[in-house]
């Protein structure tokens, strides 16, 4: 068991051993943390690549949606014409 060395310390009372125990826990839980913010960073860099063509497919999209509006519209736009000539 893990707590087993740090409890012997503290009933034998050498304080050198437990501030030694304190102090790998804590670099422990430090690089544990800065490994996490690191690759968090890693994936959001990642990402941050990826929005450019992402956006541009998508204003591609955009502007062909747009382009089959414009046909539309100037579609009905001649039938409208063409039924008041008609009236």
């Amino acid at each position: 068991m893990i707590l087993r060395p740090v409890i012997g310390h503290a009933l034998d009372q050498n304080w050198t051993a437990i501030a030694i125990d304190f102090v790998i826990a804590v670099v422990g839980v430090f690089v544990g943390i800065q490994v996490g913010n690191w690759n968090e960073s890693r994936r959001e860099t990642a990402r941050g690549q990826q929005y450019p063509s992402r956006i541009g497919s998508n204003l591609a999209a955009d502007m062909q949606s747009m382009r089959e509006h414009h046909a539309f519209w100037k579609e009905v736009v001649a039938y409208g014409r063409a039924a008041i000539r008609y009236a």
